[in-house]
């Protein structure tokens, strides 16, 4: 593993300064805990991370944010199971019906 994936959320807050991240990024206390306690920082983050960690000349922690395509590929997933409704993920993430198996 290298350097920068043995970096943990309360490694990087640590590193940083939790509470000027919080202030800065305007997110809760609750919220950061919730980051440090899954070690996944929520997707809609990143871009103020990487201003963050920009105006201190730091290297944005990318392995520590929750992709996003997987989640909308994971809620899709669910949802289609969990009306009964068939669906086929295309390649962008994108759900679109499934073709007709019995059409002649």
């Amino acid at each position: 593993m290298s350097a920068d994936t043995d970096i943990t959320v309360q490694s990087f807050l640590q590193d940083v300064g939790r509470k000027e991240f919080e202030t800065e990024l305007g997110v809760t206390t609750q919220v950061v805990s919730r980051a440090v306690k899954s070690n996944i920082m929520p997707a809609h983050w990143f871009f103020a991370v990487r201003e963050f960690c920009s105006a201190r000349s730091r290297t944005v922690p990318e392995h520590l944010f929750r992709r996003l395509d997987t989640v909308q590929t994971s809620q899709t997933s669910q949802s289609a199971k969990s009306d009964g409704h068939r669906a086929v993920i295309d390649q962008a993430g994108g759900e679109r019906p499934r073709p007709e198996e019995d059409a002649a």
